[in-house]
């Protein structure tokens, strides 16, 4: 979901020390996001199409993870386009191809903005699971004497998702709704209603 260059610069650390733990930690994160959010990030197909068309042409689009809506990048596709319909063996975006091409795209790329919140969320997953760096979160109790206080830090944790509440609901910016037109509808059926009034 992110690189090991990005966290590092999201957290702006300088060495690499904690690259192996990134590496444990970071699909565990992914795996969360996706859930949180409902969505899949950076789905890439191989098309064709040619200028000034709205159709893109490539492989199965049966696909239970693409929403209308869902934003499209690539070489020929304008900024800002997103997924308006799809069939089997095509994808239809709200705007016009500036080229023709044979390329691949993008369907719903990770935002930028959510890349810091995972940066984030990794960390987290390395502290909280490893011995050394667990010390390192804070007093969670502290004894002088014969007194002893305990802190509850719980209430600032999602009890769902077991991460800050900050960081979930960060995430949830991004989540799609569990109803969604597009999954809901038959791709291999045509989704333009006829008109009753055409003879």
């Amino acid at each position: 979901m992110i690189s090991f260059d990005e966290f590092k610069t999201y957290l702006q650390l300088s060495d690499d020390s904690l690259e192996p733990l990134f590496l444990t930690f970071e699909p565990i994160v992914e795996s969360d996001v996706l859930e949180i959010t409902n969505k899949i990030f950076d789905q890439e197909y191989d098309v064709s199409f040619g200028e000034n068309s709205t159709t893109l042409t490539g492989g199965n689009f049966y696909n239970q993870d693409l929403f209308v809506g869902a934003e499209v990048t690539g070489t020929g596709i304008p900024s800002n386009s997103t997924l308006y319909n799809w069939t089997l063996e095509t994808l239809s975006i709200n705007k016009y191809t500036t080229s023709t091409e044979d390329t691949t795209i993008t369907v719903n790329p990770l935002p930028e903005a959510i890349k810091p919140t995972v940066a984030k969320m990794v960390l987290y997953q390395i502290r909280t699971n490893t011995s050394t760096e667990a010390l390192k979160q804070g007093l969670s109790a502290k004894s002088m004497g014969i007194v002893s206080v305990t802190f509850d830090n719980t209430k600032s944790l999602d009890t769902k998702w077991d991460y800050p509440r900050n960081l979930v609901k960060m995430c949830e910016r991004y989540k799609r709704s569990g109803i969604d037109i597009g999954m809901s509808r038959n791709p291999y059926e045509a989704t333009v209603m006829p008109n009753k009034y055409r003879s």
